[in-house]
């Protein structure tokens, strides 16, 4: 039931948390010009760590959508199930991008920097990592991102 609660609050602070991979192969300016435009969240995955050790490895179900405008504001709609518990990403952010990380705020003390982990111009792989160092539990969200 923990897991669940954790499950829920990282998820509706979807876009409020970070990870940091890089993919050399991705130049930031490309990263740029890739991600203006609608996509679709088309698929979604979790793992959960305790302890260092891999407690959860699961699909997350995706439906809805995330846009980002070339004047670096965005706006997302989209849902992810996950658990059976279902939360809402809905509203609208600006956007920047960092090197190979996508900062994204949507106007709260904290931000979003999302790993660009797959970086073409009709897929987008985005990963960010939330921790719960008080409960020594570490989320691993992957979603994939298709061109619309």
């Amino acid at each position: 039931m923990k897991t669940l609660k954790f499950f829920s609050l990282a998820l509706c602070l979807l876009v409020a948390f970070t990870s940091c991979k890089k993919d050399e192969d991705v130049r930031p300016q490309d990263a740029q010009d890739n991600i203006v435009g609608d996509w679709t969240v088309s698929e979604g995955h979790a793992v959960v760590y305790t302890g260092g050790y891999k407690v959860l490895d699961t699909e997350i179900e995706t439906s809805g959508t995330i846009d980002f405008e070339n004047d670096n504001t965005g706006q997302s709609d989209f849902s992810m199930n996950i658990l059976g518990e279902v939360e809402r990403a809905v509203g609208p952010f600006t956007w920047e991008i960092d090197g190979f990380e996508i900062i994204m705020d949507k106007g709260t003390a904290d931000e979003t920097r999302w790993a660009i982990i797959t970086d073409k111009d009709n897929l987008q792989e985005l990963q960010y990592t939330e921790v719960d160092e008080e409960d020594d539990m570490e989320v691993e969200f992957t979603l994939i991102l298709t061109r619309r």
